[in-house]
């Protein structure tokens, strides 16, 4: 999957995990992150990538809304590692 359109979207969502999970930016920050990317890729090639992020988005979602507030962290953790590995094998 590696070289891609839009290094730039796919380096700010590792910064965005990066800082979310040392606790220096919130839920919120990393799922306007993921929305930020699937609004800038707008490449047919890459359709199957916005897919993916706009899932990833969603259960952010659900957890946000589903999950005791003490627990979101925890279990949200599972879907950064997805965002973290998705965006590396582009960059």
């Amino acid at each position: 999957m590696a070289n891609t359109k839009y290094p730039r979207v796919f380096t700010n969502l590792l910064q965005v995990s990066d800082a979310y999970r040392s606790g220096s930016a919130h839920l919120a920050d990393l799922k306007a992150a993921v929305w930020n990317a699937v609004q800038s890729i707008v490449a047919v090639d890459e359709l199957e990538t916005r897919t993916i992020l706009q899932r990833l988005e969603g259960e952010l979602d659900m957890i946000e809304f589903t999950v005791d507030e003490n627990k979101v962290f925890e279990s949200s953790l599972a879907i950064v590692g997805e965002l973290e590995k998705l965006a590396r094998s582009f960059l």
